[in-house]
């Protein structure tokens, strides 16, 4: 998720933000988030503005005060969300809140949205001496009743306090107690005091080493891909076990993939299932070690997806529990491309199972036990239930049916549960469960690559020395299996080479998107063009591998009603809605969300060649073909791209492409060219 912490602090306040600031960004570097300070002299008015700006670029706004020090830097702010609820809960740690005083956070949906214009009403119309950030945030959510009414019984002190005391802080220990630590009340410099013992205590606690085990056996393409998953870490393993019985040993340089220490436990090889015995070898070997009184072990499985926070989590979690499991099991069936989601409160399953190194001892005589149930089964009768978490959004996902190796465990788990699983054909919800580019690695494994082209309709309108088709075309290079690279264009730059050059002029000089369309058209005229081909803007590119038949059909969420007359862009994309609604196509997103998009020459041919563009205003060229060919929106961009327009484009990680304008280019030019350095077989 694309989440920005936004800090406001004063002048006045500074020690106290000098001190917890980098508590606060070590936090937000922690899960890739992106982090704004802003000096608005703690204005909930201000802030309020200010959250609304911000929010167009990212899934979440969270804010967070100076006198705030976060004690649980483990957890994401994402798993806070209240189930079901998509928009802003203000959370509490020990019953206080408000939007400098503790984190507030809003989500980028129409809910979100309509909870900062309800503030912003409020405070506009409610006197600011008369409110203060401690008690104004308890009480003006949504509720249903005029504003007038609300403001009234805010005067009166009467209205019910809108906060929640999320669940998951009652029912869960966290390493100091409390997820966030407030120092609220007094001048600035009893809260710095406060905030620095706070601090200093969370200097003290070694973190736990933390060892994965994992249970293999003829089945190299599913632990290549543990492997990659444990090397992602944002956590590293201090060792990595694992117990293999295949017919030939685990080869070295998938070992090597883990990027940390490996012990493998080489056992007899069997054709069956051996899951329990080489778990019994796993328990014996960590019971073997000794290792440092707070090590956590943590079993990851050969054929499961896991998040790069899920070791940071577990570790956390293990500080005040014995064991850690996942309340959510979520299942995906690669061949046939469903999934499974349910919960089970009495024991987890092994995959997502982690305890402390001591308590090895305590379940092997579990582990050894011959009745019929599962190893996770019995091994979890040592344990209390409240080990068991919800770890719906950072714990593993059961990958089933890959196309080689030795079979699972009952597939997840019986072919008569078939009928509980949820088809999921364009991959969409795998997307969802995990990164973006974790996502198209696994729907790869089921869904080869079609033979494909890259199309790029240049413009002569680079401010940047054509700097952005260097660095498109570099990514090509590096993430792509693409055939040809087509540049269409009439000025292409002298240093490009090994591509297919098309001259095409721009013929409409305040039409740019029909300037796009006849470019494209004219490479699908050309006999040569792949069948599948991808329309790529030179402004954006891949940050990861990319197979157009992984993918599922990108679009922007934003409607018809989303776009006011205020740019020319805007009316181009209100009349190609009114223009497809015309033709009996009635969309509710739009698919212009600034990625590589997929076409058949076919079909781009089959409705453009028909179509009259041309006219002002125009069109939007994505949503216009992607409407008339009849494509479905299927995943929100927001998971699969990185993006500025100026701002801060957000944290790169599991994404798929970034994107630009000219201003958003000045901000990424350095770090996309550290992650591109090196020419292209594109350059000369």
């Amino acid at each position: 998720m694309n989440v920005l912490f936004y800090q406001s602090y004063s002048r006045n306040n500074m020690g106290l933000y000098l001190a917890t600031i980098l508590n606060h960004r070590k936090y937000m570097l922690r899960h890739d988030y992106s982090f704004l300070a802003d000096n608005t002299g703690y204005s909930p008015y201000l802030d309020t503005r200010k959250m609304k700006a911000l929010l167009g670029g990212f899934d979440m706004v969270v804010t967070i005060g100076s006198d705030c020090v976060i004690t649980d830097p483990a957890r994401k702010m994402e798993d806070f969300l209240p189930d079901g609820k998509s928009f802003g809960v203000c959370i509490e740690g020990r019953g206080f809140s408000a939007i400098n005083g503790e984190i507030l956070l809003i989500r980028n949906t129409p809910e979100g949205i309509a909870v900062l214009d309800e503030l912003e009403a409020l405070r506009e119309a409610y006197p600011a001496e008369k409110w203060g950030t401690q008690s104004l945030l308890n009480r003006v959510f949504l509720e249903n009743m005029p504003l007038a009414e609300k403001i009234h019984r805010i005067e009166e002190g009467t209205l019910q306090s809108y906060v929640e005391r999320n669940d998951k802080f009652s029912k869960c220990l966290w390493k100091k107690g409390d997820f966030l630590a407030h120092a609220v009340g007094g001048d600035n410099e009893s809260k710095l005091e406060r905030c620095r013992k706070v601090l200093a205590e969370l200097k003290k606690p070694s973190e736990p080493s933390v060892v994965v085990i994992t249970p293999t056996g003829d089945r190299l393409m599913q632990l290549a891909t543990v492997a990659d998953g444990i090397a992602a870490q944002t956590r590293k393993p201090a060792l990595w076990i694992v117990a293999d019985d295949g017919k030939d040993p685990v080869p070295q340089s998938i070992l090597d993939r883990a990027c940390c220490p490996v012990e493998v436990l080489r056992l007899e090889p069997v054709s069956g299932n051996s899951l329990k015995r080489n778990f019994l070898a796993l328990l014996k070997a960590v019971q073997a070690h000794t290792f440092p009184g707070n090590t956590v072990v943590a079993v990851m499985e050969d054929d499961d997806y896991y998040p790069a926070s899920y070791l940071e989590y577990v570790a956390g979690v293990l500080q005040v529990k014995p064991a850690c499991g996942s309340l959510f099991r979520r299942y995906y069936q690669l061949s046939a491309s469903r999934y499974r989601v349910f919960k089970s409160s009495r024991f987890a399953c092994l995959h997502s199972t982690s305890f402390r190194a001591s308590e090895a001892a305590r379940i092997l005589p579990l582990a050894e036990d011959d009745e019929p149930s599962g190893v996770d089964v019995r091994i979890w009768q040592a344990w209390d239930t409240d080990c068991i978490v919800d770890m719906q959004n950072i714990g593993p996902v059961g990958l089933k049916d890959w196309p080689e190796g030795r079979p699972g465990t009952m597939n997840a788990h019986r072919p008569h549960e078939g009928d509980r699983f949820t088809d999921d054909p364009s991959g969409a919800q795998l997307f969802r469960m995990m990164d973006a580019a974790s996502a198209v690695k696994y729907r790869t494994v089921t869904v080869p690559p079609p033979v494909y082209d890259v199309v790029i309709p240049l413009g002569g309108g680079s401010k940047n020395n054509n700097e952005e088709l260097r660095l498109a075309l570099r990514s090509i290079d590096r993430y792509t299996t693409a055939r040809h690279v087509w540049i269409v264009t009439d000025c292409a730059p002298d240093w490009v080479q090994n591509v297919k050059l098309l001259n095409v002029p721009d013929r409409n000089s305040r039409n740019k998107d029909a300037n796009l369309i006849d470019k494209i058209l004219a490479a699908c005229r050309e006999p040569e063009l792949a069948e599948t081909f991808i329309f790529l803007s030179d402004d954006q590119l891949f940050l990861a591998p990319y197979n157009p038949s992984a993918v599922p059909v990108i679009y922007n969420a934003r409607g018809y009603d989303s776009f006011d007359s205020g740019s020319r862009w805007n009316e181009r994309m209100r009349n190609t809605f009114r223009y497809l609604e015309q033709q009996g196509i009635q969309l509710h997103a739009n698919f212009d969300a600034h990625t590589p998009v997929v076409y058949r020459k076919a079909d781009f041919l089959r409705v453009m060649e028909k179509t009259d563009y041309v006219p002002e205003p125009g069109f939007c060229i994505n949503t216009l073909a992607c409407g008339l060919i009849g494509m479905q929106p299927e995943l929100n961009q927001n998971f699969v791209k990185v993006h500025s327009e100026g701002g801060n484009p957000g944290p790169v990680t599991g994404k798929l492409f970034a994107g630009y304008n000219d201003a958003g280019f000045k901000v990424m030019r350095e770090t996309l060219f550290e992650r591109f350095p090196e020419k292209s077989k594109f350059e000369k």
